[in-house]
């Protein structure tokens, strides 16, 4: 909504909205400034799951406002990050959001087969998205859990450009080739790190909120002529 916003170029009157909550799905920080800038209103992201009834997070109003992040936990609502083993990870590490408190479901709908894995024995709702927090406790969402990549023994977060299926948008009449591309990671990332496939389409399909469509994405991937390198 914030884009079609932006998009709109017809007269409205929007003197009075003051604040604005985005949640659904990751805000880009130039969108946000952006709309800011045309329209006034201050944008606070959130986060939250049906689970939670429904939101878990925000960029509080009376807070410092952290762009890029879904904030701190709301009243009521603990949150914290898993790794797989069960541990908590250090400041900045990758992680999966786990929540707890009085606005967390009791279980899923006479389905204890859904229930046990989500819930564990201290009311912890894993959610299966992951996240870091930073020093001040403010948490930023990457990716799915079920999403994170294995590669040559390495964990990978697709959404932090670190394997998997990247999407990106060429900007402001950019241009580019495959050789071109690949060239340019590998000027920037380590071998492990380097794109395996890559396919070049003109859009990217998209349903009502915005949201890349990953299941319309069609399958046809050029291959990429450098043998897998396994890190030493």
């Amino acid at each position: 909504m914030c884009v079609a916003m932006l998009h709109h170029a017809g007269p409205a009157d929007v003197s009075s909205p003051r604040c604005c909550v985005s949640g659904g799905a990751s805000l880009p920080v130039e969108v946000l400034h952006a709309f800011e800038a045309r329209y006034g209103a201050t944008v606070l992201e959130g986060y939250g799951l049906s689970e939670t009834s429904p939101v878990a997070g925000v960029n509080h109003p009376d807070a410092e406002r952290r762009p890029g992040t879904i904030g701190t936990p709301v009243r009521g609502c603990g949150m914290d990050l898993r790794a797989a083993d069960g541990s908590v990870p250090p400041t900045g590490e990758v992680g999966e959001i786990v929540v707890r408190g009085e606005d967390v479901m009791e279980g899923h709908w006479r389905n204890h087969t859904a229930t046990a894995p989500a819930v564990d024995e201290d009311g912890w709702f894993r959610t299966g998205d992951l996240a870091v927090r930073d020093a001040e406790g403010c948490y930023r969402v990457v990716d799915r859990a079920k999403d994170m990549i294995d590669r040559a023994g390495y964990e990978r977060v697709p959404a932090r450009g670190r394997g998997g299926r990247r999407r990106r948008r060429l900007g402001g009449g950019a241009t580019g080739t495959e050789d071109e591309l690949r060239e340019h990671v590998r000027a920037a990332l380590a071998a492990y790190e380097h794109p395996r496939l890559i396919t070049i389409v003109t859009e990217l399909p998209e349903g009502p909120t915005g949201k890349v469509l990953e299941r319309e994405i069609a399958p046809t991937l050029v291959q990429d002529p450098v043998e897998e390198e396994t890190p030493a």
